[in-house]
């Protein structure tokens, strides 16, 4: 079994905390993370909400359910009853000095931007998330020091790996193979087709039904293979309103839910001045690059031959990587993108609690020349001391400095 490295976290938050709601797509791995965090010594009893018995006992009477609950309770995909939280809560306030640790949810979709449920835990439950298994994590190696805390130490040389990678596996296969934990056991890439099949339609005709209660199961398939296509670039809601001829606000609202099952995240514009981040356009990209490329119709052979689709899932498997990295990090951290008035852009911008940033630029090349640089070089003009580290990330195998505070760095860096 490959060991999450988020499980410490969700331990620790245990010991302390009322609730965790650990939320993700389906598939990433929650419900069997759980399972291990109870089999190896949490004394929660576990319950599902895809069992069927369990999820009418819950939705006829929550208040009820949550009552003949046992006091540690391990609660399955609650985005399937959300009116369960109040009564949750309620359990948590009438005996909170014996709370903690009380309640491990875990949910495949973001309830939390229910308006109905957004604030019935807060105080009460943290919220961490899983993502699709992280290269690292299905392949682990050796290392100095985290590959975040290399980063923001300008210790460039830590952030490659104490040992070498042992597979074989071209990136553009990592790509198209993502980080479904199903999707290593099947062999083939038409059974990797398949299982995406088989996930989309569960995902779409369920999931999304469940938590809407619309049948818009057409609109939502095409706001995500768009997306698919469009990942790795600024949100431009007009123009994908023209492209699916759909009025703005359906719109907006479909791209809301897919966002909500975790087909996409969004990578919101980085302001010196802080109020202006709140007005500039995120960058879009799709959570797991293998549904990318099943959405795309892209196999290896194609990444190989179209370089600028390569150059756009690649962007989002970095940028997905240091999200997996961040959820388990022991700091805080936020990531942002770049997009200037003065035509400056930066891929990625992490930024710490003090902050401190680091600058990444992704190049799908194999080598790099001092013009690659030159947005790196330009941030860090102007940055100063704020900027720890400006790292160009690209296909080749050694750390070259580009400038002052200023590397190429091997993607595999982050494998």
């Amino acid at each position: 079994m490959i060991h999450r490295n988020l499980q410490s976290l969700i331990e620790t938050a245990l010991e302390d905390t009322p609730a965790i709601f650990l939320r993700g797509a389906r598939q990433t791995g929650k419900s069997t993370l759980l399972k291990t965090i109870i089999a190896e010594g949490h004394p929660a009893r576990y319950f599902s909400f895809d069992d069927l018995t369990t999820l009418h006992a819950a939705r006829s009477d929550p208040q009820g359910f949550v009552t003949g609950l046992p006091h540690y309770v391990a609660l399955d995909e609650v985005q399937r009853v959300p009116e369960i939280l109040l009564p949750i809560k309620a359990a948590i306030d009438n005996d909170r000095a014996n709370a903690h640790g009380r309640f491990l949810l875990t949910g495949s979709a973001n309830i939390l931007h229910l308006p109905t449920v957004a604030d019935s835990l807060a105080g009460r439950m943290e919220v961490m998330t899983l993502y699709g298994l992280s290269a690292s994590e299905i392949a682990p190696r050796s290392r100095t020091m985290p590959w975040l805390e290399a980063a923001f130490s300008a210790n460039i040389t830590a952030l490659m790996p104490a040992e070498p990678l042992v597979d074989d596996i071209s990136l553009e296969e990592r790509l198209c193979r993502g980080g479904f934990p199903e999707v290593f056991d099947r062999k083939t890439a038409s059974r990797r087709s398949a299982w995406f099949d088989s996930y989309m339609t569960t995902m779409l005709e369920r999931d999304a039904r469940d938590l809407t209660r619309i049948d818009a199961v057409q609109h939502l398939q095409q706001v995500v293979s768009l997306a698919a296509a469009r990942t790795a670039s600024i949100v431009n809601f007009s123009e994908i309103s023209r492209s699916l001829q759909l009025p703005l606000t359906s719109l907006k609202r479909y791209m809301n839910i897919v966002e909500m099952l975790y087909f996409t995240t969004e990578l919101p514009a980085w302001s010196a001045n802080f109020s202006k981040r709140l007005v500039k356009s995120p960058k879009l990209h799709i959570t797991d690059t293998g549904l990318a490329a099943y959405l795309l119709g892209a196999n290896p052979a194609r990444l190989r031959a179209d370089r600028k689709l390569f150059g756009q899932i690649l962007e989002t498997f970095v940028v997905m990587e240091l999200k997996k990295h961040c959820s388990w990090f022991d700091e805080p951290l936020r990531m942002f993108h770049l997009h200037a008035q003065n035509g400056l852009e930066i891929d990625i911008l992490l930024e710490n609690m003090r902050g401190e940033l680091v600058a990444i630029e992704v190049k799908s090349g194999a080598t790099v020349s001092a013009n690659d640089a030159k947005p790196l070089k330009t941030f860090a003009s102007l940055q100063n001391a704020k900027l720890q580290a400006g790292i160009m990330l690209y296909t080749g195998d050694s750390i070259v400095p580009l400038g002052e505070n200023v590397w190429a760095v091997p993607i595999s860096s982050l494998l």
